[in-house]
């Protein structure tokens, strides 16, 4: 598990968009998504346990949907002001944690399957 700090003032202008019930985040089509700014969609799948599902759009930034996304699921902890862990895109997990009121921390697991840097 790897975690990473970073200060809230630091992240990106997410659109934050809660769905319910969880089927129509999952249903979610790219004709309507295509012709949004940067968005996360997200479902409380387990409230209690702080268990969300999430999909992310942002073709404005060349990405049609987001496997995992980082800096949504640390503005979304930031948000509700509580740990969450987000099952992202088509299985991605992502945990991230308010650890001040200026910074939240997220933490994930990641396989390299190319190098790109010596």
């Amino acid at each position: 598990m790897l975690w990473v700090e970073a200060e809230k003032r630091t992240f990106p202008a997410w659109n934050i968009e809660q769905v319910e019930p969880i089927e129509k985040l999952l249903d979610l089509d790219s004709a309507y998504t295509c012709s949004l700014q940067h968005t996360l969609f997200w479902a409380w799948s387990d409230e209690t346990n702080g268990v969300i599902r999430a999909r992310t759009f942002a073709s404005d930034w060349q990405i049609p949907e987001a496997e995992a996304n980082g800096s949504g699921a640390m503005v979304l902890a930031a948000i509700l002001g509580r740990d969450i862990k987000m099952i992202h895109g088509k299985g991605s997990v992502l945990y991230a944690k308010p650890r001040s009121s200026e910074s939240v921390i997220l933490g994930g697991r990641a396989v390299v399957q190319k190098r790109y840097f010596d």
